[in-house]
């Protein structure tokens, strides 16, 4: 019975009494040694021997410290091979290369600045000529603009006068279109500055300006080589086929007007047996230009082309493309 008494104890287990509670068996005859394997702190000597021994406790308390620093350990790795890959972007085969900027935070993160967005561009202060060249040959964005602008250059022969025309022909506007991808997606005048341009590139959205005197010396280098507006050459109705030009031209007397009041009131006028002459006076004060005058269209397709139809003080003229060449007829 001594025997299994001590295993009892050594092991830690209870055992049951007679009367079926349970009790720890501990032994009276070695409580120093039951106590070494209970307890490392009953007995001084014990505990010596345990310090010498290492503590369970401590030996468990070890074992997290060193998961933590297997941790950090890993996490400095990265750390470290993404600084290497920061310092690394922009390397070519000829060895050089731009610095990536970056930051970091206050708990010692590594942040990358995010990309220029459309709020937030970036203000470049060269702009893609290729840009530039796409903006000017559009126009001013008002009908006739680049004739308009053509006849300036043709016109004024000093290079200061030209700028304010042409500002003032610009005047206040813009267009912008959506793009897939990277390049150019609008352009406006509202800042003051010229034309502002503004585009796309692998580091987001980017802006750029071009005062008035470089849109000036653009545009004329346009203008001498050709690119940007060829004057119409004038036509004889008489030689030229009307199959070109009478289709557009009956389009635009009988539904060029946008109201419906002038196209019925030129019917019913011109259908009735009144002198010449009130019907060439109606027909005048019907298509006179200004500011009290009826909008009418334009544009006007057949089945060759477009035909552009447009009133003056003159007349009407009508300007068509035949082999790729304008001529206008009046």
């Amino acid at each position: 019975m001594r025997k299994s008494s001590r295993e009892d104890a050594g092991s830690g287990e209870r055992s049951q009494s007679d009367d079926g509670s349970f009790r720890e068996r501990l032994s009276e005859e070695e409580p120093a040694e039951e106590s070494t394997v209970h307890n490392g702190d009953v007995a001084d000597k014990t505990a010596g021997e345990d310090a010498g021994r290492g503590n369970r406790d401590d030996g468990s308390r070890t074992e997290v410290s060193l998961e933590e620093a297997e941790r950090q350990n890993q996490l400095n790795s990265e750390i470290s091979r993404e600084l290497e890959e920061l310092e690394s972007l922009g390397r070519t085969e000829t060895g050089s290369y731009e610095q990536a900027s970056f930051s970091f935070t206050q708990n010692g993160d590594v942040k990358i600045p995010e990309k220029y967005t459309y709020v937030k561009p970036k203000t470049e202060l060269v702009i893609p000529h290729d840009y530039i060249r796409e903006v000017l040959l559009r126009g001013s964005g008002f009908s006739h603009g680049k004739r308009r602008i053509y006849g300036i250059f043709d016109s004024v022969s000093d290079p200061g006068e030209r700028v304010k025309r042409i500002k003032k022909e610009y005047g206040q506007g813009g267009a912008g279109w959506p793009i897939d991808g990277y390049g150019l997606h609008g352009y406006d005048t509202y800042h003051g500055k010229g034309l502002r341009f503004q585009w796309r590139d692998e580091e987001g959205e980017k802006e750029g300006y071009l005062n008035w005197n470089a849109v000036e010396r653009e545009l004329s280098v346009l203008i001498m080589t050709g690119e940007y507006y060829q004057p119409p050459k004038a036509f004889d109705a008489d030689v030229v086929s009307a199959v070109l030009w009478q289709e557009p031209l009956d389009k635009f007397f009988n539904k060029g007007f946008w109201q419906k009041i002038p196209n019925i009131a030129l019917k019913e006028v011109l259908s009735k047996d009144y002198p010449e002459s009130s019907k060439i006076q109606f027909v005048e004060r019907v298509f006179q230009t200004g500011m009290f005058s009826f909008s009418s269209s334009s544009h006007f397709k057949n089945e060759y082309d477009e035909c552009e139809v447009e009133r003056h003080e003159w007349g009407i003229s009508v300007e068509l493309r035949e082999k790729s060449l304008t001529r206008v007829g009046s």
